[in-house]
């Protein structure tokens, strides 16, 4: 019953075979070799347009080697209050990249154009006592398990474009969104107004593999540049681009998020039927956000389930925790099975009738 993340998942046999391919002789370095410009080739098709791809050892990496490249002299970023780069970076890119991050309010994880436009109007360019905004980064799916919508990412990036922001999105669960949202990379990204994307497949099953895409040309000498200088530029850097390909080959991504997500769905309706159990934000990816009982979680961990505890502020107020309760994730991966479901949900089962 193993729900703490789906970074505590293997390795898809798919991916360990692509690994396994590239051991033997040599190949020259530095993502100069084949591999890595088929792996460049195919995330252009992907995406259905040339890109720049800049890989980088971890997802906050990938973060940070995006806002560098776009950062100024009294830059403020903007990002939802969960958001990865404000809450689980260590500060990384205020302290590494050098530039303030802006937290927006917004329901169920998703940053709200208003809520951005009305912190953009804090920010006047002719006034140089406050700093000036720089870009915006958007998680997809967010920290609460939902998604933006083609209309909603839009939406966003024309704020963007009319206040000359560029937009970011992080992307560590992005197989998922697309699976939850069933439309094509390019539509959700580069067609929406995206110009960066930190592309994560390491929890969808891969080992390491995550990524800077870039759709802005004129950002390529500095990413490269930067990608080098903050010590992202692997030596053997076939074996980050096998996984890519392994993962891109006949939708290997698609499959592995399609079943995440199916048995976060399946673990999500079996806790909405549990008395005094209730979903903090509906499940569509493979995360669940539950509010249940102190005493039942206590029940589950004797049981061998393993989730995490989560911050009750993030939780909209008319259904955060009350006295007795508090709020759990749990996240299902390519390698849940409906006997891990089964388990856990038998397990509340007992702990509810007890």
């Amino acid at each position: 019953m193993f729900f703490g993340s789906d970074n505590w998942a293997g390795v898809s046999p798919q991916v360990a075979e692509a690994l396994s391919a590239c051991t033997d002789g040599f190949a020259s370095a530095y993502g100069s070799d084949d591999l890595t410009t088929q792996a460049r080739d195919a995330l252009g098709t992907f995406f259905d347009r040339d890109v720049d791809v800049f890989f980088t050892a971890t997802g906050s990496a990938a973060n940070m080697l995006s806002l560098s490249a776009v950062a100024r002299p009294g830059g403020v970023v903007f990002a939802h209050r969960d958001a990865h780069i404000l809450v689980d970076e260590a500060a990384g890119p205020e302290s590494l990249v050098g530039m303030k991050l802006h937290a927006l309010i917004g329901c169920q994880g998703r940053i709200n154009a208003k809520e951005l436009t009305e912190a953009l109007a804090t920010y006047p360019r002719e006034h140089v006592h406050r700093g000036r905004g720089i870009a915006v980064s958007m998680t997809q799916g967010t920290e609460l398990g939902t998604t933006y919508c083609v209309m909603d990412v839009a939406a966003i990036g024309a704020i963007a474009r009319r206040n000359n922001l560029v937009l970011h999105m992080d992307g560590a669960r992005f197989s998922n969104a697309l699976v939850a949202q069933n439309v094509t990379p390019a539509a959700i990204t580069h067609e929406s107004g995206v110009d960066l994307l930190s592309l994560g497949f390491t929890k969808n099953g891969a080992w390491a593999s995550e990524m800077v895409v870039s759709f802005r040309e004129d950002l390529r000498d500095d990413l490269t540049y930067r990608q080098k200088a903050m010590g992202q530029v692997f030596s053997k850097n076939r074996f980050a681009a096998a996984q890519a390909l392994a993962m891109l080959k006949d939708d290997h991504w698609k499959v592995l998020a399609s079943h995440a997500n199916g048995m976060a769905k399946k673990l999500s309706d079996g806790i909405t039927n549990l008395d005094g159990c209730r979903l903090a934000a509906p499940t569509e990816i493979n995360e669940v956000f539950a509010i249940i009982p102190q005493a039942m979680a206590q029940q589950l961990e004797d049981s061998g389930a393993i989730f995490a505890d989560w911050p009750e502020d993030s939780a909209e107020a008319d259904i955060a925790p009350g006295e007795g309760e508090m709020m759990i994730r749990l996240v299902a991966s390519f390698a849940t099975t409906d006997d891990h479901v089964d388990q856990f949900l038998d397990a509340a089962q007992r702990a509810e009738a007890a």
